[in-house]
């Protein structure tokens, strides 16, 4: 019979429940990696973890106080997906909205009718590196993205602040909420500041705002990658209204005549690598929204991911734009 081990060398039942949750933590994440074809951010497993303590029976619902609701990766956490996994755009094109640009993954939606269409996410410039920020939408009606710091802690901070000062009631909740969250954040060393180190970096790099204005980023090496568009975005606008509004197809052609002619500067651009010009031009025509110029964005943006190497993006855009939802963006 086995003798008892020293209490020294015993695990305490708080030590052994850590121990699983780390464990399990670190593998889950993994699994996550591989079903969305990308290394995810190293918030989001501490920020499940924060959210299992304010809600350990449903962590998804932690943010619930707040009209938020945990989706995307933190779904198949919640809920594991059984193998064989899909393809990674499969569960990209989950949650994603109708002005969702493929560097956008969403990960926290509102359950406020009033808001039905905000959402906050990761924004990553290129899907093979780690570096990235988290975006909130401007309303969830148009294109316009904010960037609300680099990590997912940073953006439910600045949700609790303006709770707190929109809000009379549960005013003691939230504040309990900030707390708990500050103190995580604060242990796991994760910056409650929007305009952080991480995403000042970021927009040294940025080439273009683009009508999102979280902007774009290009390798830029002895000045080849980026070439700026002929029309400034005021101008763009109106040509793009153009089409849009346009009475019948033969007035909508003759609309087409300048884009067109900036599609052929880009043929140009992208011979000499300048492929940040197409990118941006693309990413222009899918923020305006118009069916009009989904043809054409596709295209575009298919090109620029695919001779940027972003392959990931490349084939969530033409996903998205064959199947572009003005509602159930959950895809399931």
């Amino acid at each position: 019979m086995p003798g008892k081990r020293k209490s020294s060398q015993r695990l305490t039942q708080k030590d052994a429940k850590q121990k699983r949750s780390s464990e399990f933590g670190k593998g889950d994440c993994d699994v996550i990696n591989v079903m969305y074809g990308m290394t995810m951010p190293r918030d989001l497993i501490h920020f499940w973890k924060f959210c299992q303590t304010v809600n350990e029976k449903d962590p998804c619902g932690a943010l619930d106080i707040l009209n938020l609701q945990l989706v995307g990766p933190f779904h198949y956490l919640n809920t594991p997906e059984k193998k064989p996994y899909k393809r990674p755009f499969h569960y990209h094109m989950k949650w994603r909205y109708f002005y969702d640009c493929p560097e956008f993954l969403t990960a926290v939606t509102s359950s406020d009718p009033k808001k039905s269409l905000f959402h906050i996410g990761y924004f990553r410039d290129d899907p093979d590196t780690p570096e990235n920020c988290v975006v909130a939408t401007n309303s969830g009606n148009d294109a316009r993205l904010n960037i609300v710091g680099d990590n997912l802690f940073a953006a439910v901070s600045g949700e609790i602040k303006k709770a707190l000062r929109e809000k009379k009631s549960n005013k003691v909740k939230f504040s309990t909420l900030q707390k708990t969250l500050e103190m995580f954040a604060e242990k796991e060393s994760f910056s409650l500041e929007v305009k952080s180190a991480t995403v000042k970096d970021r927009l040294k790099k940025v080439v273009a705002k683009s009508f999102h204005g979280a902007g774009i980023v290009v390798p830029i090496v002895n000045d080849v990658g980026y070439r700026p568009l002929h029309h400034h975005d005021g101008d763009l606008k109106r040509l793009l209204k153009k089409i849009a509004d346009a009475k019948n197809d033969d007035e909508r052609m003759l609309a087409f005549d300048p884009i067109q002619e900036v599609v052929n500067y880009i043929q140009f651009a992208n011979d000499e690598c300048d492929y940040g010009m197409g990118l941006e031009f693309g990413v222009d025509l899918f923020c305006y929204g118009s069916r009009y110029l989904n043809k054409m964005s596709k295209m575009l943006l298919y090109t620029a991911y695919k001779l940027l190497k972003r392959d990931l993006y490349a084939t969530i855009c033409e996903k998205h734009l064959d199947d572009r939802r003005e509602e159930n963006f959950e895809r399931i």
